[in-house]
Parts: C-alpha cells; sequence; structure tokens
C-alpha cells in the first residue's frame, strides 16, 4: 500500500531564499523577491545582471516615474504588485485591494510597466470587478470636495431641485438618500459630470488597453445604470466624451465580439408600440425595480412621435417617466446565449 506524501507547503520555493533586492525612492528597506518567479510572471527583471556571489542583485526602482505620475512608484505600489504576482503560484499569499478604484491606479500602471504576465492581471482585475464596495472618487471642483461612488449596487441621480441622490439597487426611490444638497452640488454640477465623464474615459482606456475585461464589464455596467432620459442622468451631460477614439481602438476583442454576436443573435429591433391604462406589472431587474417598486402600477403611452416604435412608461403620483421598448419574434434568451457562447469561444481560441 502506497501513501502519497503529505504537501507542507504550497509554495515551492519556501526553502529557497530570494535572490533579487527591490530598491524604491522611499523606502529604506529592499524588498525582497525571488528571479524565478518575476522572471516567470513579468519581465521587469529580464536583463538585470546578476550581482557576483556574496553580493545582493538590486532591482532599482527608484527612479521608475509612472505614466502620468510626477513622483518615482512607491515602495507600497511595489510591494502590492509582488502579493499580486506571488499569488499566482503561492496560495498563502493575499491580496489586499484597494475599495477605491482610484487607489489601485498605481498598481495597474507599475503592473504594466513591469510587463506582468496575463495570468496575473486578470487575477487582479476579477479581485477588483468581484469587489460589491469598489468605488470611484469624483472630484467637485473647488476646494478638494469628492464624492463616492459606488460601481455596482447604486443608483444615482438628480431630483427635481438638483440635489445629487443615491438610491440602493432593490430598495425604491423612497428609501434614497442625499448625498450632495442643491445648494453645494448645482453650482458644480456641469463640472461633476465632467470630472465623472473624465474618469470614466481614462479607467476604460487603461482597463482595455491592459485587457483587464471583467474591470471594463463593470465600467461598462455602470455606465449603463447611470444613463436615462431627462435631466435625472449625473454623466449624460458630458458622456460625449466617455468613449473617446482610444478608447474604442483600446476595448477588448472579447467584449468587441460578444457585442456584435448579442446584437445580431438576441438584440431585434424594437417594433412594436402600444397604449394601455393601468395594468399591474413585474420588474425583472433591481435597476427597473428602484424607479418602479415591484410589482407596481403603471400606464403607458406612445411617444410623442407616434411613428417611433417607444413607449413612455408613467407611474402614478410620479414625475419619472422612462421609455419602454417592445420586440416580437427572435430567438429565446437561453438559445441566442448558447450560440454566442459557441461562437465567441471558438473565436478567441483562434486569436
Amino acid at each position: 500500500m502506497s501513501f502519497k506524501r503529505k504537501r507542507e507547503t504550497a509554495f515551492l520555493l519556501s526553502d529557497e531564499d530570494p535572490d533579487i533586492f527591490i530598491k524604491t525612492a522611499d523606502k529604506d528597506d529592499l524588498l525582497p523577491a525571488h528571479s524565478k518567479v518575476l522572471g516567470l510572471l513579468s519581465k521587469v527583471a529580464l536583463d538585470l545582471p546578476k550581482a557576483a556571489v556574496g553580493s545582493q542583485t538590486i532591482l532599482d526602482l527608484s527612479n521608475v516615474t509612472l505614466e502620468g505620475e510626477s513622483v518615482p512608484v512607491s515602495g507600497a505600489t511595489v510591494r502590492l504588485w509582488l502579493d499580486c504576482v506571488y499569488a499566482c503560484i503561492d496560495s498563502s499569499r493575499s491580496i489586499k485591494l484597494p475599495n477605491s478604484l482610484n487607489d489601485a491606479k498605481q498598481l495597474l500602471l507599475f503592473a504594466d510597466y513591469a510587463g506582468t504576465a496575463d495570468v496575473s492581471l486578470i487575477k487582479v482585475a476579477g479581485a477588483l470587478a468581484d469587489n460589491p464596495r469598489l468605488s470611484l472618487t469624483v472630484p467637485m471642483g473647488d476646494q478638494g470636495r469628492t464624492v463616492d461612488l459606488a460601481l455596482s449596487g447604486s443608483l444615482y441621480y438628480l431630483s427635481s431641485n438638483n440635489d445629487l441622490h443615491h438610491a440602493l439597487m432593490g430598495n425604491s426611490l423612497a428609501q434614497s438618500g442625499t448625498l450632495v444638497s442643491a445648494a453645494d452640488f448645482l453650482p458644480r454640477k456641469e463640472q461633476f459630470a465632467s470630472s465623472l465623464c473624465g474618469l470614466l474615459e481614462e479607467w476604460l482606456y487603461l482597463a482595455g488597453r491592459l485587457e483587464l475585461v471583467p474591470l471594463v464589464q463593470r465600467l461598462l455596467d455602470f455606465i449603463h445604470t447611470q444613463l436615462f432620459p431627462g435631466g435625472l442622468s449625473i454623466c449624460l451631460a458630458a458622456m460625449g466624451s466617455v468613449f473617446s477614439p482610444r478608447v474604442l481602438h483600446a476595448m477588448p476583442r472579447q467584449l468587441l465580439l460578444e457585442s456584435f454576436l448579442r446584437q445580431h443573435l438576441g438584440c431585434r429591433n424594437h417594433d412594436v408600440s402600444f397604449t394601455a391604462q393601468e395594468r399591474e406589472v413585474n420588474m425583472l431587474t433591481p435597476l427597473s425595480a428602484v424607479w418602479f417598486g415591484n410589482p407596481c402600477k403603471v400606464s403607458a403611452a406612445p411617444l410623442d412621435n407616434p411613428a417611433e416604435p417607444v413607449m413612455v412608461l408613467k407611474k402614478p403620483s410620479s414625475v419619472v417617466d422612462h421609455l419602454a421598448y417592445v420586440s416580437v419574434g427572435g430567438l429565446r434568451p437561453e438559445t441566442s446565449n448558447r450560440l454566442m457562447q459557441e461562437a465567441l469561444s471558438k473565436a478567441l481560441e483562434e486569436q
């Protein structure tokens, strides 16, 4: 009878001493690393000459300034990057990513500079995108004021008197709270929209360039959630700046293919419009339930132009009207999704 040897560690290099030491501008202590790990999962030490026997091999990053930054990369950023790299081969190495997307920017920029392997970048992107507390800090203009916007599970909108409101998905508008009062927000309304859309453009470009598909998808979902007609949307006023040429050119191929297939296998032209008196309807998504409740009673009327296949859903005692579209025909969702995934898998295998 044979027995398997009990594993003593999940890290194969646990018995080997670090043979590379990383120097940063703001830390006196050197950060230890293994050349085998850095060589496998990055290019940062690829051409680093080995020191003589008895001496330390130093990777000097003290003069490395990242894209768009004015000071050299910090030791904290490099240490976090090492955690992300080592986590790919050492299950005991934990990754503590920030909840603020703004605070993660240095990490991603350094990962790009270091030529980090896809397997590590995908792990980081997934951890960021899966964090329910991930937020984007948006400046409000003068005096250094900022607003933190959650990138999932939240709806932000302007009230009729220009308060900035926040509602959680699954709750109703009646349970929303005021983030910024009209007195503070109205003078900064245009600047806020411009700042928000500028940040979204920067992040879509960076995440797209690094092929961080889960993070790009999270950002796109946030944009989709915050777009609605009228003057309620926090980003509609500056939305034209978000999908810049560089963002479109950097968009991950997987998402472009998905959009194409979804358009031709799932979506159909909206070709029906109808009028209905008060009816009880069920909302299928948390987003629609925020506006209308679930179930709710609404009435439907055609848009001003009767030739357009669009309706306006109205809820009694509500000043918020929303567009509704109805399609006829097409495949069942599960069938179109299956066909889309089959075609997408084949295309991605060949790239």
